[in-house]
């Protein structure tokens, strides 16, 4: 599979399937879609973070101190997508550059069924930690 490490000529590409995934997903958010930021932050995150993109996928994730502990450092993933099943091999990829990169820890939300999201974040050793709830002030 050809997956790497994205650089900002990408940006168009992944910000394509960003607005794929939100055309399908956006509505937990009840924050109304702007492609111009999405852009902007998928151009953020290859420059700060780590972005990888792959035929029909990309992830990105910025490491950051814990606010308890700041000898820990968590990859915050910022956005994960996949079109084909195969693809999913992209998150084991991004976890593995974020190690590289001096993670310790990994934050991870998932939009899919309870079920499925918790199976695949369990077998890779990650507990749900957090329930997360949006909205306006």
């Amino acid at each position: 599979m050809n997956i790497r490490r994205a650089v900002p000529e990408d940006v168009i590409q992944i910000g394509q399937m960003l607005r794929r995934f939100y055309t399908q997903h956006g509505e937990v958010y009840s924050i109304k879609y702007d492609h111009a930021s999405c852009l902007s932050s998928v151009l953020e995150t290859i420059m700060r973070g780590i972005c990888l993109i792959g035929p029909k996928s990309c992830a990105g994730a910025l490491i950051l101190p814990f606010p308890y502990n700041r000898e820990a450092l968590v990859a915050q993933v910022l956005f994960w997508y996949v079109e084909r099943g195969r693809e999913i091999a992209i998150f084991d990829v991004l976890m593995a550059n974020c190690r590289r990169e001096g993670a310790t820890h990994v934050n991870v939300a998932t939009v899919a069924p309870k079920h499925v999201g918790k199976r695949f974040y369990a077998v890779r050793g990650l507990k749900l930690a957090e329930a997360q709830y949006l909205g306006p002030v």
